[in-house]
């Protein structure tokens, strides 16, 4: 009996492994069935649009090039009418001349003077002739030479069939795990790993940390200092941005703030952010105000000060940013940087290597565009190195190099939200900081959703 349950237990465990391996199989159906029905064939009517798009410029530049010829034409048509007129003149003066030559010859045989007739030399004919000004014997004409054989796919445009990955996934989901009413917007807030929150009041200048509940906040005793941005280290110490040239320090163990190992004398510090492997990156600047004169650039350090890097010119030596506003990284040390223009009126995504090759330059992604100009005012990195971008209403969601692969409209929840600041922590748990336009109330939300568990592709 025991060799026969022996031998049951091996031929069930291979019926386990193809349980396993036929649902993994359907799995993969099903998610690529999913992925094609995001496919939009509306595709082929854009691609119509661009081929009536080309006719119609087609048709402007050849009006515009038989409207170039014909003045060209014309131009042509009066000089060669003057140079006609001016030959016919040549012609006309040079008989004339030699009418009156043979008629002084003719006079000359008629009369038989001896003198005159003797004195007539060969030399004189020849000499006569050459001084006739001579007419032209070739003219010039204008000729039109048509491109007979000129491709007609090199000047129209041919198609192509270009093979499209299915990764765009455009039924992002997320869900409200959480909410909490606040006090004051929480615009400028870093997420700890003891589940707390620090919170920087810009307006009333007060760095105060927060326990989440379920059901309510705690607050602790609020620090008064005015900060402009704030960052958590891997060990859980505070790093202050104050727009001088060194960075403040505030351990986790000791309520007391310090000056850090961080200086960029004589530069001032704006953004920071700590990475994974606890190098510090600062934004710098001159002055405190914003200037596209003088473009800033973002400092890397090592977790003792030393200057490592910086991201300031591309290949082309030209500046990579205009105003680098927050700054994010993912396990691969890609770079990701929210930055802006004066006023906030645009915004982009630069995400670079960290060489500081541009990888992408996200602008927002057209089929949102109607919706208003791109205004990224939150950025974070999930634990699968995809980035989420907080603009107004909208989440995109973009890979490790910064290429768009899903988005979410939080108006789905039913609520008209403005969203002014994310978070994410260590579980993948996102905190958007928003107000709610129908209410006027400030909001923070703990958000749960499939997208921030996918995988991105190695």
């Amino acid at each position: 009996m025991t060799g026969i349950s022996e031998a049951f237990q091996a031929k069930n465990k291979i019926l386990k492994t193809k349980e396993n391996s036929i649902n993994q199989k359907m799995c993969e159906l099903i998610a690529h069935e999913k992925r094609l029905d995001t496919f939009n064939p509306s595709i082929y009517d854009k691609v119509r649009e661009e081929i009536l798009d080309k006719d119609k410029e087609l048709k402007e530049k050849i009006s515009e090039n038989t409207k170039k010829l014909l003045e060209e034409l014309e131009t042509m048509k009066n000089k060669y009418t003057q140079t006609f007129k001016e030959e016919k003149k040549i012609i006309q003066n040079g008989v004339a001349f030699l009418k009156q030559e043979l008629d002084e010859t003719n006079a000359l045989l008629k009369f038989n003077n001896l003198d005159k007739v003797f004195n007539v030399k060969e030399s004189d004919l020849n000499q006569t002739l050459e001084n006739l000004e001579k007419p032209k014997t070739v003219v010039m004409v204008p000729k039109l030479c048509p491109l007979e054989y000129f491709s007609n796919s090199l000047l129209y445009g041919f198609l192509m069939v270009v093979s499209v990955p299915l990764t765009f996934e455009t039924k992002a989901d997320f869900k409200i795990a959480f909410q909490w009413e606040t006090d004051s917007p929480f615009n400028n807030f870093v997420r700890c790993n003891d589940d707390s929150l620090w919170i920087s009041d810009t307006e009333a200048d007060t760095l105060t940390k927060v326990l989440l509940l379920e059901d309510r906040m705690i607050k602790s005793p609020s620090i008064k200092i005015s900060c402009y941005a704030i960052a958590v280290t891997p060990s859980g110490n505070l790093l202050l941005s104050c727009e001088l040239s060194q960075l403040l320090e505030l351990p986790k163990e000791v309520m007391e703030i310090k000056e850090s190992c961080y200086d960029i004398s004589p530069l001032i510090t704006k953004s920071i952010h700590v990475t994974k492997n606890n190098k510090v990156m600062i934004t710098s600047a001159e002055d405190i105000g914003p200037s596209y004169e003088r473009p800033r650039k973002i400092i890397v350090m090592d977790s003792k000060g030393k200057h490592e890097t910086e991201y300031e010119y591309d290949n082309n030596k030209k500046h990579l940013f205009t105003l680098p506003d927050i700054i994010v990284t993912t396990s691969k040390n890609n770079v990701g940087v929210v930055d802006m223009e004066l006023g906030r009126k645009k915004g982009r995504v630069v995400v670079l290597d960290e060489g500081g090759r541009v990888l992408n330059i996200y602008t927002g992604y057209n089929e949102l565009s109607k919706q208003g100009s791109f205004d990224p005012l939150g950025l974070v990195v999930t634990n699968c190195d995809n980035f989420i971008v907080a603009d107004s209403s909208i989440l995109h969601i973009l890979d490790k190099e910064g290429q768009i692969i899903s988005f979410f409209d939080t108006r789905n929840w039913n609520l008209y939200t403005l969203m002014y600041g994310m978070q994410i922590s260590d579980k993948d748990e996102l905190f958007i900081s928003c107000i709610e336009l129908t209410t006027l109330k400030d909001k923070l939300y703990q958000i749960e959703g499939d997208i921030v568990k996918t995988t991105s592709d190695d």
